[in-house]
């Protein structure tokens, strides 16, 4: 599945090995994308029975997958549109799974700050969508605003989808931490969102 030439610069001197085996082995990389939506689902869950240890690993499989399917996809030169389009939707999917499992635990523990946590963090990636869909429709660039002294393009870059990925997981090894984690989610998101649209 198709993706930045920076990324797959960053991302091919460690995991083209397994890519190459994966791609040898003729796993279709559309495949392990489904494995990492089934995964992402089982992590959903696995947080709303409160099994955190067990949801942990498994989210980590699909950290795993999303990294894999489009290495194995350009090992097998066998990217496509439609390969880019399912890994994306995948994405977006697991993550609403995800948060919602951990409402879920939430809402069966009566712990009502983090409910309110997760939401405010889903209206603030709703936003950031929006204001990216919008900004394209007028033919704005959304994903590189005006630098403002650094500040605002380094933040615009610290809150997307790997740090919530880290944060999420640091949250379910040590779930003492899970709220703080939620709170910086929720803050960062939302303040992407208003630095992508102004």
């Amino acid at each position: 599945m198709k993706e930045s030439p920076a990324a797959i610069g960053s991302q091919d001197r460690t995991i083209t090995p397994h890519a190459l085996f994966l791609a040898k082995c003729r796993i279709n990389a559309n495949l392990i994308s489904v494995i990492g939506l089934t995964a992402g689902a089982a992590t959903a869950l696995m947080i709303g029975l409160g099994n955190f240890g067990f949801a942990f690993w498994l989210l980590l499989l699909t950290g795993l997958s999303d990294v894999l399917d489009g290495a194995v996809a350009r090992a097998q030169g066998d990217e496509s549109e439609l390969g880019a389009f399912l890994d994306s939707l995948f994405d977006g999917i697991v993550n609403i799974v995800v948060l919602l499992g951990m409402a879920w635990f939430f809402i069966v523990e009566d712990e009502r700050t983090g409910v309110l946590l997760i939401f405010a963090f889903l209206i603030g990636a709703a936003i950031t969508i929006y204001a990216q869909l919008v900004g394209q429709s007028f033919g704005v660039q959304m994903d590189k605003p005006v630098n403002l002294q650094g500040i605002r393009s380094k933040w615009i870059g610290f809150a997307g989808r790997p740090a919530a990925f880290i944060l999420i997981l640091a949250g379910l090894a040590t779930p003492s931490i899970l709220i703080p984690m939620l709170w910086i989610l929720a803050v960062s998101t939302n303040l992407n969102a208003i630095l992508r649209s102004t």
